[in-house]
């Protein structure tokens, strides 16, 4: 796991530097690049600048038709209105089809992706000639919709960017006035299939995977729901848990695939997920996160344990040829059905004490392990992400004191013993690495 792939850009230009300065030449510089997915040499900025504003100046373009058009809408006869929004979106369309066809791709993208904003600038405009409000999520629904085939067609990963805001935004709207977004998983396959298929687009990335979970929890939070309205029980935090797991098992998956791409896609699934993990453990280092836990009514069980073992199997499935990430998710999957059924089935007034100062502990080995792993593997991020996870922890417990003054001190105490035991033993290790 090099984070260096995600720097590849970065790399290519200091490759590029190094064969100026003489330091290694082209063809050095070329395999070094291959290495990590990148090109050399290096993409024109100016040219990828040049692109970035034009797709920004279509942007502004398009705001500012909207606006000039909404402030004289009363003005303007409906048969004008109607079609001047009808032959001003099509023929900026047409248009961008016609510069597609002859090969101008990058530029149809533009204009695509300012057609699309016209299409729904008309949508929204004509809708409200013939007053065709009574369920506004529908609109964007049919904007996303529409947007959908060009992204498909010129297999844009921005033109998918675009499409797939729309999605979650009317996935959100519908869910929150009480409905099933059941035509949600046809922009996620859509979103996968670009990934695959398309450019490298880490944004596109990013909110593909957070919408896969989204979708999931709140599918789950309709299916426990008593109303009509989705309702987030306790379950979901170890649902969500699970989900965790899964995509760090996705990430190794993927990162034991030989194209770069996938080896990319699964280092940024699998910082993305580390971070999901820790915020759950803060959360958790609290007592009164276990009390509101125990509290919790437990009704949705059986059902969410299914879920969570569908994941845990689908986990393990994925890492099966990776024996310590096998370890690493065999030892969570039943640390976490364990203390879900502890949760669920018993209580103490001392358990959530008890629960809190494992977590804790939990916190100073994952720091510590990731400071190991940054120095192993000359990471500068997981090295500092390591001690800001220690640092976070200890002034948490100094602000939310363990039971009492002496409970603090003793965890206190914990700490400093887990971390000089780790400093001595990495110790050792440098000077038996050192003596061989």
């Amino acid at each position: 796991m090099r984070l260096i792939r995600l720097l590849k850009n970065d790399l290519a230009q200091e490759a590029s530097d190094w064969v100026d300065q003489g330091i290694i030449n082209a063809e050095q510089a070329r395999v070094i690049c291959q290495r990590y997915g990148s090109d050399y040499p290096p993409p024109d900025k100016s040219h990828m600048g040049y692109r970035a504003l034009l797709l920004l100046g279509y942007l502004f373009l398009g705001l500012a038709a909207i606006t000039l058009v909404g402030a004289n809408w009363d003005q303007i006869p409906r048969w004008l209105r109607m079609a001047g929004l009808v032959i001003t979106t099509a023929g900026v369309q047409g248009y961008a089809t016609l510069r597609w066809f002859n090969g101008e791709e990058k530029s149809a993208i533009g204009l695509y992706f300012l057609g699309n904003l016209l299409y729904g600038a008309s949508i929204i405009l004509i809708a409200q000639i013939y007053h065709l409000g009574e369920h506004m999520p529908d609109g964007v629904f049919w904007w996303a919709l529409g947007c959908l085939p060009f992204a498909l067609i010129c297999r844009s990963s921005w033109l998918m960017v675009q499409t797939f805001v729309l999605a979650l935004i009317w996935f959100y709207l519908e869910a929150s006035m009480g409905y099933p977004a059941h035509s949600m998983p046809v922009f996620l396959v859509s979103a996968i299939w670009i990934l695959i298929n398309a450019r490298q687009n880490t944004l596109l990335f990013i909110i593909t995977a957070f919408s896969v979970a989204y979708w999931l929890e709140t599918s789950l939070a309709f299916w426990w729901s008593p109303t009509n309205r989705p309702s987030f029980e306790v379950e979901h935090l170890f649902v969500g848990a699970s989900l965790l797991l899964l995509g760090g098992a996705i990430a190794t998956h993927l990162q034991n695939r030989l194209d770069d791409k996938a080896k990319d896609y699964g280092l940024l699934l699998l910082l993305w997920c580390l971070r999901g993990a820790l915020v759950i453990l803060f959360f958790l280092s609290f007592e009164g996160a276990w009390k509101a836990l125990y509290r919790g009514h437990w009704e949705h069980y059986g059902s969410a344990v299914a879920v969570v073992l569908l994941l845990i199997i689908a986990s393990i499935g994925l890492v099966r040829k990776a024996p310590r990430a096998l370890v690493a998710v065999s030892l969570c999957s039943i640390l976490l059905l364990l203390i879900s059924a502890q949760l669920a089935f018993l209580y103490a007034p001392i358990d959530a004490i008890f629960f809190q100062i494992v977590t804790n502990l939990i916190l100073v080995i994952v720091g510590i392990g990731l400071i190991f792993s940054g120095i192993q593997q000359n990471s500068s991020l997981y090295f500092f992400t390591g001690i800001a996870v220690l640092l976070i922890t200890a002034m948490l417990r100094y602000i939310d004191l363990i039971g009492d003054y002496v409970g603090a001190a003793v965890l206190f105490t914990v700490f400093a013993l887990l971390m000089l035991g780790a400093a001595r033993y990495w110790n050792a290790q440098r000077r038996k690495g050192g003596s061989a």
